[in-house]
């Protein structure tokens, strides 16, 4: 990572700490015992999960505009799509 560089990482898989009644409701529906860990931090509404980083980049643009050398700036972004009916 380039020096005063910044670094927004966002995680969505979680360690779970079943209760009984979870338990009991993830094995009647699928029939299997649940994960200790998965991807159970993906909320209905994918835009509550994008929001800050939304934010953090936009104000980045804004900064950026404003910025005179921009030749060794780079914004770097991976993302992955997901399969809801999964």
């Amino acid at each position: 990572m380039a020096y005063e560089s910044e670094l927004l990482f966002q995680a969505i898989e979680q360690f779970m700490d079943w209760t009984e009644e979870g338990i009991l409701y993830f094995h009647s529906s699928r029939g299997i015992q649940p994960p200790e860990s998965g991807l159970f931090g993906i909320p209905e509404n994918l835009k509550t999960l994008f929001q800050y980083a939304y934010v953090y980049l936009l104000l980045l643009f804004i900064i950026l505009d404003k910025v005179k050398n921009k030749n060794n700036m780079q914004i770097h972004i991976n993302n992955i799509g997901i399969d809801k009916e999964k």
